[in-house]
C-alpha cells in the first residue's frame, strides 16, 4: 500500500533527527570558541551549499545542465561544513 512506501521512504528521517539532537547537546556542551568555529562553519556551508544549488538550478533549467537529484544537497551540505570547520579552525588559531 501507498501509506507503507511513504512510512518506508521517510524512515531515514528518524536517525537523521536523532543525529540533529546529539548534535544540539554537543553544541551546548562545547566552549564560546569551539561553537563560534562550528557556527561559522555552518554558515559558510549553508551560504557555499544553498547559493551553489540555486545557481546550479537555473544552469539545469537554462542552460541544459544535467538534473542532480535533491538527495544530494544536505551531504554536500554536511561535507561543506566539516571542510568549513577545519578552515575556519586553522584561520582562527
Amino acid at each position: 500500500p501507498q501509506w507503507a512506501v511513504i512510512v518506508a521512504a521517510l524512515a531515514p528521517l528518524l536517525p537523521a533527527l536523532l543525529m540533529l539532537r546529539a548534535y544540539a547537546t554537543f553544541l551546548n556542551g562545547i566552549d564560546e570558541f569551539q561553537r563560534r568555529i562550528q557556527t561559522d562553519a555552518m554558515l559558510i556551508s549553508a551560504a557555499v551549499v544553498g547559493f551553489g544549488s540555486f545557481a546550479y538550478g537555473f544552469l539545469e533549467e537554462w542552460a541544459g545542465f544535467p538534473h542532480l537529484p535533491l538527495i544530494w544537497v544536505f551531504p554536500a551540505l554536511i561535507g561543506v561544513w566539516g571542510l568549513a570547520a577545519c578552515i575556519v579552525r586553522l584561520r582562527d588559531k
